[in-house]
């Protein structure tokens, strides 16, 4: 299968307890991705839990850096993705998702990147994700990404609270 087949079928990771500040796990995440093969395209975040915005890496790195008025300490469910469109998650490659106030980390992969490739991946991100902190635990998880309408189902769109919910919930 060709990696830009899509099977709709996720294999991930989700990661409970993790600490960090948002600019420092961007750079690093989007550091130890594009080193290893898969680059980071675009971000879909919330600002103050009520403003849902998508654009490119590039421009969200500008504004971070030019802007000190941006509400870094008010984003919310940040996922950095690689996808054919970033206003339809069901087109999304890979990525990482971090909210930083629930610490809840998911990191996620069409299944047609291949199984071992993809748990190889996992495992040596995590390996530099848990470099000198801590997590209360995580679990790896396979899932189908239906979609029942085009902009997607709030049910399964929202994995990434799912896949964290019992601290998402509180």
């Amino acid at each position: 299968m060709r990696k830009n087949e899509l099977t709709h079928s996720r294999i991930g990771f989700a990661l409970h307890g993790y600490e960090n500040k948002i600019i420092s796990w961007l750079n690093m995440t989007t550091n130890y991705w594009d080193a290893n093969g898969y680059p980071l395209k675009s971000v879909s975040y919330d600002i103050d839990r009520n403003k849902l915005q998508r654009n490119s890496l590039k421009k969200i790195r500008e504004v971070l850096e030019k802007d000190t008025d941006f509400p870094v300490d008010k984003l919310f469910s940040f996922t950095i993705f690689s996808g054919e469109s970033q206003k339809y998650p069901d087109t999304w490659h890979y990525g990482c998702h971090f909210d930083e106030p629930s610490k809840g980390i998911t990191i996620f992969f069409d299944s047609s990147y291949g199984e071992e490739n993809i748990l190889m991946f996992i495992k040596g991100f995590l390996r530099e994700l848990l470099r000198e902190r801590s997590v209360w635990g995580g679990y790896l998880f396979y899932q189908e990404n239906n979609y029942t309408y085009p902009f997607g189902d709030a049910y399964i769109s929202q994995n990434f609270y799912k896949e964290n919910g019992d601290i998402w919930g509180n």
